[in-house]
């Protein structure tokens, strides 16, 4: 459902330019059916889709400008979008991600950037892909979730089953995809078939495989792990393509040939 524009909040945040209040379902199954958000148009910004039970006002419209402000003051929740990028033994790579400013909940990553030709080409290519600003320092939980990286790409194979990843861009098959996906140990491969059976869609190799074409989180979301039949590796969009793709497997100690 659309959001549904309250003037009359709105006047009552005068300082937030190209501002909009507005009624935005909420995804938190312990509150309200409805809560009050904002519509940031400013770039780096990005929809506030939840706040505080104590910021809806349950009678309707506030009676003034003061009690609409008073009742939203200091329990916004903003999503800010922001990227870095970090040296590994592929070369530079890029990460983005969400938090929630004064929330305890984790950032979440939403894009990962294998290494491009240069480092240029990579900050443009995660830049323009998260519209998020470029961070000096990630906050803690991205700072280990680079490292983990790091290791991973020097042979010191991780597990990235524990990070969180955004994906408000993709559908429902394709969050099917990659949660599948997630699964495959490093070290492991399957096919575009056999991904796709193993979620009881046998006939839907090739959605598999367009699905995985757009997967904004690589390596985390290890779509590399995934072949077509017999010695044929597939697709792969990153930088370098079938290359980086054998790189990735070989790092991980897998072949281009599908274990099951």
């Amino acid at each position: 459902m659309a959001p549904t524009p309250i003037p009359e909040y709105r006047r009552a945040l005068p300082t937030l330019s190209g501002a909009q209040l507005a009624l935005v379902p909420d995804p938190l199954p312990d509150t309200s059916a409805w809560s009050i958000g904002i519509l940031l148009e400013q770039p780096g910004d990005v929809i506030i889709k939840t706040v505080e039970r104590a910021a809806l006002l349950r009678d309707g419209p506030a009676e003034s400008p003061a009690r609409a402000y008073s009742s939203v003051k200091g329990v916004l929740v903003m999503e800010q979008a922001a990227y870095c990028l970090f040296e590994t033994p592929l070369g530079a790579c890029g990460i983005a991600w969400k938090e929630r400013e004064n929330s305890r909940i984790p950032p979440a990553v939403t894009f990962f950037q294998l290494p491009e030709a240069t480092r240029t080409l990579t900050d443009a290519r995660i830049a323009g892909s998260s519209g998020g600003r470029m961070a000096r320092v990630p906050p803690p939980r991205i700072a280990g979730i680079i490292g983990k990286v790091r290791k991973h790409l020097r042979g010191e194979l991780q597990d990235f089953l524990d990070v969180a990843v955004d994906l408000d861009g993709a559908g429902p098959f394709a969050r099917q995809v990659y949660e599948a996906v997630r699964k495959i140990p490093a070290g492991r491969t399957t096919t575009y078939g056999g991904l796709a059976a193993g979620m009881n869609r046998p006939t839907a190799a090739r959605a598999v495989g367009q699905a995985l074409g757009r997967n904004p989180v690589p390596l985390i979301i290890p779509c590399h792990r995934v072949l077509a039949r017999g010695k044929n590796p597939g697709g792969f969009s990153a930088h370098g393509g079938v290359e980086t793709k054998a790189k990735l497997l070989d790092i991980e100690g897998a072949t281009l040939r599908a274990s099951r």
